[in-house]
């Protein structure tokens, strides 16, 4: 019973997450980062399985997150940057 509360709570944090990102995602939104805002979002579709293969799939996730956050924020600033 208490593994199936765990597996619940952790699903209602990783919807949190989700959620988050989407956020971000919508409020740095230009054309030049279009289509990567497109791939975050799409994250976690790549994550499936259960137990050993979803927290290996969700720890890849989690770090393609980081690296196309970066980008994200970094196409923005040099929209930015040129428009000015």
């Amino acid at each position: 019973m208490c593994s199936a509360i765990r597996r619940i709570a952790a699903r209602s944090a990783h919807i949190g997450e989700y959620e988050a990102l989407v956020e971000n995602v919508l409020a740095g939104l230009c054309a030049a980062n279009h289509g990567i805002g497109l791939t975050l979002a799409a994250l976690p579709a790549k994550v499936r399985g259960f137990d050993v293969v979803k927290e290996k799939g969700m720890a890849e996730a989690a770090q393609l997150k980081a690296q196309l956050l970066a980008e994200f924020h970094a196409a923005a600033a040099t929209a930015a940057e040129r428009a000015a």
